[in-house]
């Protein structure tokens, strides 16, 4: 505790480490280091040339990149820089020119920096209060933190008491660090999102692939609370994942979820992050059964692929008539990111029995960028998210090489091994028909139909 004393100071002394032209590091997602961001942009005008690297959870507490959107010419002292986009402020910084995307697979992002291929200055951490050791928790969100705690100049942590503490391969100690900043605020809550009817009627087509004892991956939102509810009579599953999400809780409670048979950090919970309500964060908390360990553990297809029948599902945005998807923009619009889709697609693969899983709803609103994408196949109010070709701009996510299952609410459908006429007739047979006439006369414009 004397050592930790030293080290603490206010949030603008700590700001105060930052220099013109450096790059700072946030933790991912939800560890969020309020204080000391808040302080930083508070002297952007003592700065120049700044580039500030995060991966931020979803939620209106994180408003920095609002803040430096009203702000003019803010990208010529603070630019934020990302590898998925979450917010629409942080979308439109990045649509603007005033901040930037790097394409990167989540798992990397370790590599990057150990390599010295992405330069790392200041390292910014939210962290658990020390344990009688002196070793912090990284809280809710290993990813890539270690590698920014080993590579930085500066390391600054912001010491939450209501920060879970979880364990794992997720742990600084306070000889590490350079500055300590308090601030004791709640965490960014994501609410459960309660599953729409469309969102159960995917989740009982997957539920059909899923045997007992696979080992799951699951993301957030409308569609994995519906295949939760439906896991519920399953046996013996495991989870190794990005993200431990509410859905994971309730299916351990009830005894589906087990961590009995899969391989790697077997009878627990792999992960590298976690994001949902305050009983997640409460269940997770100082929990034996949780191990927390960085990206580039928990998303290399190879380490992936060691467990047996793994099933990854992940959403998509739009997939074209032989197969390539993306999930990460509308048109050229950058909407989100690549993630660990690419990892877990191609780590299922590999896995004995596994099989990734790609869902989208067959069709949507016909909200202007979605139209703007696809014009040939929008009727009414609705917009087909199965088209002949991906439009001009739209970044391919997943190719089609390595695209296995895809689900819509119309049924479930494997394009691995398939020649490109089957894998036209395969995604038609799932696309909302009321555009089935139109993707069969697109697809034998295209040479893909007879």
């Amino acid at each position: 505790m004397e050592t930790y004393k030293k080290k603490v100071v206010s949030p603008h002394q700590a700001a105060r480490a930052v220099r013109s032209g450096d790059h700072v590091y946030i933790g991912v997602f939800n560890p969020y280091p309020a204080a000391v961001v808040k302080a930083l942009i508070a002297r952007r005008d003592e700065l120049m040339d700044v580039k500030l690297f995060d991966i931020p959870c979803p939620h209106p507490s994180v408003d920095y990149f609002q803040e430096l959107l009203a702000i003019p010419t803010s990208e010529k002292h603070i630019k934020t820089i990302t590898g998925f986009t979450t917010l629409p402020a942080q979308r439109e910084l990045i649509q603007t020119g005033r901040g930037d995307q790097i394409p990167v697979h989540f798992s990397d992002i370790p590599t990057l920096l150990d390599q010295k291929r992405a330069r790392i200055d200041v390292a910014l951490v939210e962290v658990s209060p020390p344990d009688n050791a002196g070793f912090c928790s990284f809280g809710v969100g290993a990813g890539y933190t270690r590698a920014m705690i080993e590579n930085a100049r500066t390391v600054i942590l912001e010491v939450n008491e209501r920060c879970p503490r979880l364990l794992g391969n997720c742990m600084v100690h306070i000889d590490e660090v350079d500055y300590i900043v308090e601030n004791h605020k709640a965490q960014p809550i994501v609410p459960d999102v309660p599953p729409c009817e469309l969102d159960k009627r995917i989740a009982a087509h997957i539920d059909a692939l899923v045997e007992d004892e696979s080992t799951i991956q699951l993301g957030f939102g409308g569609i994995p609370n519906a295949v939760a509810h439906c896991f519920e009579h399953k046996k013996g599953l495991g989870v190794h994942t990005e993200m431990i999400v509410d859905a994971y809780m309730s299916l351990f409670d009830m005894g589906a979820i087990t961590n009995r048979h899969k391989t790697v950090g077997r009878g627990k919970f792999v992960a590298t992050f976690a994001s949902g309500t305050q009983d997640l964060y409460d269940w997770i908390n100082d929990n034996g059964s949780i191990d927390m360990r960085p990206v580039s553990q928990t998303n290399d297809p190879f380490v992936i692929a060691q467990n047996p029948k793994v099933v990854a599902i992940n959403s998509i945005i739009m997939i074209d008539l032989t197969g390539q998807a993306t999930c990460e923009s509308i048109g050229p619009l950058q909407y989100t990111g690549s993630g660990g889709q690419m990892d877990f697609t191609r780590g299922a693969s590999k896995s004995d029995g596994g099989k990734a899983i790609l869902v989208t709803y067959a069709s949507g609103n016909k909200s202007q960028q979605l139209y703007e994408t696809a014009p040939t196949l929008a009727k009414g109010d609705r917009v087909s998210r199965i088209v002949p070709q991906l439009p001009p701009g739209v970044i391919v996510s997943t190719p089609r090489n390595d695209v296995d299952w895809v689900v819509t609410e119309y049924g479930a459908v494997s394009l691995k091994g398939k020649p490109r006429r089957q894998r036209a007739e395969l995604l038609i047979s799932i696309a909302d028909p009321l555009f089935q006439p139109l993707l069969e006369e697109e697809a034998r414009r295209l040479h893909l139909l007879e």
